[in-house]
């Protein structure tokens, strides 16, 4: 990912993944993490390890503009 890119409006992708995220974190640990995003996305799709009873690890968020990437 270039951020010039995203500066300059060439790069306008807003879903970004988050790894290594800790097994045992539940969706509303990971938004509180996230709390300083609050507002800047509309979707988190964290998959569910039934095997594990925990997350697979890694998270995808829909950020509302590719603008808030940069942050």
């Amino acid at each position: 990912m270039n951020l010039d890119d995203i500066v300059s409006g060439k790069d306008t992708r807003t879903t970004v993944m988050i790894r290594n995220i800790p097994i045992k974190y539940s969706d509303d640990t990971l938004q509180i993490e996230l709390k300083e995003f609050e507002g800047k996305y509309d979707c988190i799709y964290m998959p569910f390890d039934y095997e594990n009873n925990g997350n697979k690890g890694y998270a995808f968020i829909n950020l509302k503009s590719p603008y808030h990437v940069l942050l």
